[in-house]
């Protein structure tokens, strides 16, 4: 296990987990990028929370989100103040909630 956030809502020292990779050049191997403000986060594609893994160093939950108004996609939901997974960092995100993201 990682070490939790560090107050901000960032977590600093680990790899990332591989259920939710960064964006690389807006672009994800499997899933979509999903682009907010403070960062990215790649998200498979879903029709409900089930189908979204946890990741194993955090206490955010897993959720379902419509990102674009059209597809939905797998996000780490921090609306709560869960812990993001180390070197992600917890993004309000207006009208949705709040997720994790890679700066």
């Amino acid at each position: 296990m990682t070490g939790p956030d560090d107050g901000t809502g960032a977590s600093t020292g680990a790899p990332p987990p591989s259920s939710y990779p960064p964006c690389v050049g807006g672009a994800c191997d499997v899933g979509s990028c999903i682009e907010v403000e403070d960062g990215a986060v790649c998200g498979a594609s879903c029709t409900d929370a089930t189908m979204c893994p946890l990741s194993a160093n955090s206490d955010a939950l897993p959720a379902c989100v419509a990102f674009d108004g059209r597809m939905s996609s797998c996000a780490l939901d921090c609306a709560g103040g869960e812990a993001c997974p180390v070197g992600m960092l917890c993004d309000l995100t207006i009208g949705l909630g709040a997720f994790c993201v890679w700066p």
